[in-house]
């Protein structure tokens, strides 16, 4: 299951917690309207949802005044990976989903190269030149049966 671990907080009931994340968490330092309080002046009072779907983890900002970091850039919407950090006010936690038995992880397709074009073989070569040669030698039969039927003219 994917967690969020505090790495670092000015908000001592934070310390050392980690929080699961198996369904919608808002975060933010109201009580009243958050699952995850932190308990600090640059947290907004509705700061952040972090929501668990189809595409993966996904955190939102929603709205606050100091923004919602991952990894030490700014974001309004992610889609949280294993390892990534993710900043809200003075509060920093590590995501943690690592893949389990249940989860299919899907390698990259190796990148397609361009395979060179192979020279025509022998065999291909051949049998084209003796295409051509029958094709002539058809030819060739065709104006000496009409000579000989007299339909040439004939060099005598």
């Amino acid at each position: 299951m994917a967690t969020l671990r505090v790495l670092s907080t000015t908000d001592p009931n934070l310390q050392g917690k980690r929080f699961p994340i198996d369904r919608d968490l808002r975060v933010g330092r109201d009580p009243a309207a958050n699952d995850l309080v932190i308990n600090e002046s640059r947290a907004s009072r509705r700061h952040a949802r972090i929501t668990p779907g189809a595409e993966g983890v996904v955190v939102t900002d929603e709205g606050s005044d100091n923004g919602v970091w991952i990894n030490q850039t700014r974001v309004m919407r992610h889609v949280l990976r294993d390892g990534d950090q993710l900043g809200i006010g003075e509060t920093i936690f590590a995501f943690e989903n690592p893949p389990s038995e249940w989860q299919t992880v899907v390698a990259p397709a190796p990148p397609q190269v361009a395979q060179p074009k192979k020279p025509a073989s022998g065999c291909a070569i051949g049998c084209l030149i003796l295409s051509i040669v029958l094709f002539f030698a058809t030819i060739a039969g065709s104006f000496f049966a009409l000579y000989r039927a007299g339909y040439l003219p004939g060099m005598h």
